[in-house]
Parts: C-alpha cells; sequence; structure tokens
C-alpha cells in the first residue's frame, strides 16, 4: 500500500487540501503538524545576525519555538507585539503590529485565531500592512481550518500551516502548509530524500534536482494511510459545509458566554 493504491491517492490528498486553503496543488506541501509547516520558513529562510521577525505574545508554543531558535542560532531578533486576552479591536491590533515593523523585519508570524482567546485576529489587513512593507506573512492556522473557512488567496498571507488532528478531525501526524508560488525559491529544504529529490535524476555530487513546485519540500515517504485518512475527514467536513460549522460554534458561544458569566466567571 505505501508504494501503491495509497501512494497514489496522496495526488488526491494535496488537491482536496488545496480546495480547502483555496490555493494551487503546486503550492501545498504535506506535513506532520502545523509546527512542521512554520518550521519549513523559520529554518529555510536565509535569515541573518540583525535581521526581525515580528510576531505576537499570543502564540501558541507550536508556532513561537521556531521563532526563538533562530533567534539562539541566527542572532534574528524577535519583536513581540503584546494582545491582552480582552482585547478584539481589530484597529488597533493592526496599527500596533504595523508601527513594530522595521526596515529589517522580514517576517511577520501569527495566528488566525489565537488559541488562548479564540480572537480571530485580522489576517487579511495583518498580511496587506507586510505586503507593503516587503515582509514575509507567515500564518499558523491550526485553529482555524476547519472550524472557520480558510482563503489564503483572500487573506494574502505568503505561508500558511494548519495540523489534521484539530478542526480537521483527521488522525494525529497530517497537516498541510501552503507557501505561494512566488516565494517557494526563498526557501531551503530543510530535510532532502527520495521524495523531494526527483531519484532518476539524482546524482549525489553538486547539483540536486528537486521536484517542481512545493513538493521539493517533501522529504521522505509519508504516512500514506493517515493521508487517505486526512481527505476523508475533509470530504466530511465538505459536506456538512464549514460555514455551517461556523455558525453552529459561533451559536454555541453566543449562549455559553453569557451563562459563565452569569455565574460569575470572567
Amino acid at each position: 500500500y505505501a508504494y501503491g493504491a495509497h501512494e497514489q491517492q496522496l495526488d488526491a490528498v494535496r488537491d482536496k487540501a488545496a480546495s480547502f486553503l483555496g490555493c494551487a496543488t503546486e503550492e501545498l506541501v504535506l506535513t506532520t503538524c502545523t509546527s512542521e509547516g512554520l518550521n519549513r520558513v523559520a529554518q529555510g529562510l536565509n535569515l541573518a545576525a540583525g535581521d526581525h521577525v515580528l510576531t505576537t505574545d499570543q502564540e501558541h508554543p507550536g508556532g513561537r519555538a521556531c521563532w526563538d531558535y533562530v533567534v539562539r542560532t541566527r542572532g534574528v531578533v524577535l519583536d513581540v507585539v503584546a494582545i491582552s486576552p480582552g482585547e478584539h479591536d481589530a484597529a488597533a491590533i493592526v496599527e500596533r503590529m504595523t508601527k513594530a515593523i522595521t526596515p529589517r523585519t522580514k517576517v511577520m508570524s501569527v495566528s488566525h485565531l489565537l488559541s488562548s482567546t479564540g480572537l480571530r485576529m485580522p489576517i487579511a489587513s495583518l498580511c496587506a500592512a507586510a505586503r507593503a512593507h516587503d515582509v514575509i506573512s507567515v500564518v499558523d492556522g491550526a485553529q482555524a481550518v476547519g472550524g472557520i473557512a480558510v482563503d489564503v488567496k483572500a487573506l494574502g498571507c505568503d505561508a500558511y500551516a494548519t495540523s489534521g488532528h484539530k478542526w480537521l478531525l483527521a488522525p494525529c501526524g497530517q497537516g498541510v502548509f501552503y507557501v505561494r508560488k512566488e516565494h517557494q525559491d526563498k526557501l531551503r529544504p530543510i530535510a532532502l530524500g527520495w521524495n523531494n529529490v526527483r531519484c532518476p535524476n539524482y546524482v549525489a555530487q553538486d547539483e540536486l534536482a528537486y521536484h517542481s513546485g512545493a513538493r521539493r519540500f517533501e522529504a521522505g515517504t509519508h504516512n500514506s494511510v493517515g493521508l487517505v485518512g486526512l481527505k476523508a475527514a475533509m470530504d466530511l467536513l465538505a459536506d456538512v459545509g464549514v460555514d455551517n460549522i461556523a455558525a453552529e460554534l459561533l451559536r454555541k458561544r453566543a449562549w455559553f458566554v453569557p451563562e459563565l458569566q452569569n455565574k460569575g466567571w470572567t
């Protein structure tokens, strides 16, 4: 199965995941989790000492650790903008983030939905601000995909990572990562293997013949069984309708939060 029927189904998995994110299949990478996708940016970019990365103080450790690593190993500077748990002013958040961009800022990395509070961040406006300053925008979508509709082209982000085991309801150990076609050559593959180095053309000398498109970032043998499960989960969510899921989540929130407040919870 690993080299036969299931492997052949992986193209269908890529196509389905790409449709879920609103991108081209050639921009879609199969991963194991959100953190892996974010690391492909943090470690794949040619960041140097003195370069700045902009983020918030509400990032999940899975989305923050990769940037802390390049701070320690490459001398990158991490600029952190505070977002208080009770803040919902999108314009104020965008203004603070934009003001924190410096001439040395190379990357803006933020969550689509904050894992700490559930706040839906103004991603489209943040990505527009990043683009206006020639800054690469990276989004941690672990809490978003499957719970709300996600269109990476409408958001305007340059990279977007998510996991299969959260709102997508898929097996653990599955994830997808979007990287805009125009930025793929800026990222070095952080792992190499038979999958992203085309075996018929591979000569272990000076040149490595990568696959074209985002497949260059997929190094080894995939968990094809789990990825078939990921597609099945996405098929189910597509049948139910992600907009219906989002509406139901908001309906439950509208009832649940006032009930907690009435009982003295803050």
